[in-house]
């Protein structure tokens, strides 16, 4: 009895085997290259002036936050906005990243530009736009009858 057992699951592994690795040579086989997704988002429209960078921990503004603010102006020199946005360290966050202001309020194009220059940085963890968090108000469901 257990010999068949033993039998039956070989077989149903055998089987399976060639549509499992069919399937899995589609899923890779897409004949584009690789583009890695933006690390951030921007949600609306703007006005955008903080933001949160996060530096990799073995990265030296990872180690030392003494060094955030001289990235951060090498950072904006790269955006290619013109003029380069002044960007003024504020703190270091529990969670290890940095916040960080612009001298005016950014539209999106330029956050989005600015947020690129830090993605590109392969010293950055994450970038995003420091922004208020709130949970939306609950909306009264309707009834079947209704």
């Amino acid at each position: 009895m257990q010999e068949t057992c033993s039998r039956l699951r070989r077989w149903f592994a055998w089987c399976l085997l060639p549509p499992c690795l069919l399937l899995a040579a589609c899923a890779t086989a897409t004949g584009e290259p690789p583009v890695p997704p933006a690390s951030f988002e921007l949600p609306g429209e703007g006005p955008f002036q903080r933001f949160i960078v996060r530096y990799r921990a073995d990265s030296a503004p990872g180690r030392d936050k003494a060094t955030v603010p001289a990235r951060l102006d090498r950072t904006a020199a790269a955006a290619t906005l013109s003029p380069a946005p002044a960007l003024t360290w504020q703190r270091r966050l529990a969670v290890d990243a940095d916040v960080f202001t612009a001298d005016r309020p950014l539209d999106r194009a330029a956050a989005a530009a600015l947020m690129r220059a830090f993605d590109d940085d392969p010293d950055v963890e994450y970038i995003e736009v420091d922004r208020m968090l709130g949970v939306d108000p609950i909306r009264p469901m309707p009834m079947r009858g209704d």
